[in-house]
C-alpha cells in the first residue's frame, strides 16, 4: 500500500511570501484524507491537480482561522460537484457546531453526508480505526484547544515465499493455512509460518504535530515513526516568544525528532517574519540531520 504526504499550505498565520496557511493531503492506499484547511485550500487543490473529491476524511487541528477558513469553502464546493458520497471530519469540540453555524447562515443544502467526530484535546486515544488505518491525537499546547495527529498503517498479512511453495508443492488450503498463522503437517515434519513467510510492506507512520508549545514528552507518543511534521515558527532567538504564543523553534522541533528517532523530519508554519526559511531549516540541521522544510506542492513518501 503506498503513503506519501502532499504540502498544499505551510505558512503560520498570514498568507506571505508565497506560502498559503496550513493544509496537507495525506494518501494512504485509497484514502485520500485533508490535514487543516487553510484559506486557499480548494485553491492549492487545482494547483496542484490533486482531487477534492476523493478526500474521504478531514482533520483539523484547532479552531484558528488559518487552520479551518478554507473548510466551508472546500465543503460547499463539493455540494457543486454533485459528490454523494459521505464525508468525516474530525476536530476538537466545535468544530460541528462552527460548521453548521455557516451552513445555516449561507442556506446550504448538501448533497452528501456529514459525519463529525469530536476530540478530547486533554488525552491521547484511538479516534478512527479503519480497514486500512488508525489515528490517534496527540494533546498539544496551544492558546486554544489543539491536538495533533497519529496515522498508522495497519500491518497487511504476510505473504508466502514462493520457493517454499515449490518446494513443498504447497497447495491453496496449506497455503491459507500458514497464511493463518497455522502449522501445517508436512510428510517429513511440521512446516511453520515463520518458515513460510516473510512481510513483504512494512506499515507506514505519520505524526502530524501543528500548532504547540515544545512539549518534550511527545517523543514518546510518536517514537520510531516514519515522517514527523511539527511546527517551526521561530528559530531559538524567539524561544520565549514562542512558548507565551504556544508555538515552538526550530531548535526544538529538531530536538523531538531526535528524541523520538523518527527517520524524517518536515518543518513548517513560520512566522512571516520569515521570508527566507532557510535559517530554520539550518537551525534544525544542527540537531537532526534528516530535516526538509515543508514546501508547497511537495510530495513526501511515506
Amino acid at each position: 500500500m503506498n503513503a506519501s504526504l502532499t504540502i498544499l499550505g505551510s505558512n503560520s498565520a498570514l498568507p506571505a511570501h508565497g506560502r498559503h496557511p496550513s493544509a496537507q493531503l495525506l494518501i494512504i492506499g485509497k484514502n485520500h484524507i485533508l490535514i487543516d484547511c487553510g484559506e486557499g485550500t480548494q485553491f492549492q487543490f487545482n494547483k496542484y491537480r490533486l482531487s477534492k473529491m476523493k478526500v474521504s476524511h478531514i482533520f483539523i487541528s484547532h479552531l484558528h482561522g488559518d487552520h479551518v477558513f478554507g473548510l466551508p469553502g472546500f465543503l460547499t464546493s463539493l455540494i457543486l460537484l454533485s459528490r454523494t458520497e459521505p464525508i468525516i471530519i474530525i476536530g476538537p469540540v466545535g468544530i460541528k457546531r462552527m460548521m453548521e453555524q455557516i451552513f445555516e447562515a449561507t442556506s446550504a443544502h448538501f448533497t452528501y453526508e456529514i459525519d463529525f467526530i469530536e476530540t478530547d484535546t486533554e488525552k491521547s486515544s484511538i479516534i478512527l480505526d479503519n480497514e486500512n488505518f488508525t489515528v490517534e491525537n496527540i494533546p498539544l499546547k496551544h492558546k486554544i484547544p489543539c491536538n495533533g495527529y497519529l496515522f498508522r498503517e495497519k500491518p497487511r498479512q504476510k505473504n508466502i515465499r514462493p520457493e517454499i511453495i515449490e518446494k513443498y508443492g504447497l497447495n491453496p488450503v496449506q497455503i491459507i493455512s500458514l497464511k493463518n498463522n497455522e502449522k501445517i503437517q508436512m510428510d517429513k515434519g511440521e512446516l511453520t509460518p515463520e518458515e513460510a513467510l516473510y512481510i513483504k510492506h512494512t506499515p507506514k507512520s505519520y505524526a502530524y504535530c501543528s500548532d504547540t508549545s515544545y512539549l518534550p514528552g511527545l517523543s514518546e507518543l510518536i517514537q520510531d515513526i516514519d515522517l514527523l511534521y511539527h511546527e517551526a515558527t521561530y528559530l531559538k532567538d524567539f524561544t520565549i516568544k514562542a512558548a507565551e504564543r504556544g508555538h515552538s523553534t526550530a531548535s526544538q522541533a529538531a530536538q523531538l525528532a531526535k528524541d523520538a528517532n523518527v527517520k524524517k523530519l518536515l518543518i513548517g508554519h513560520p512566522s512571516s517574519k520569515y521570508a527566507d526559511v532557510q535559517p530554520l531549516v539550518d537551525e534544525s540541521l544542527e540537531i537532526f540531520s534528516n530535516t526538509e522544510f515543508a514546501f508547497e506542492g511537495k510530495t513526501f513518501e511515506l
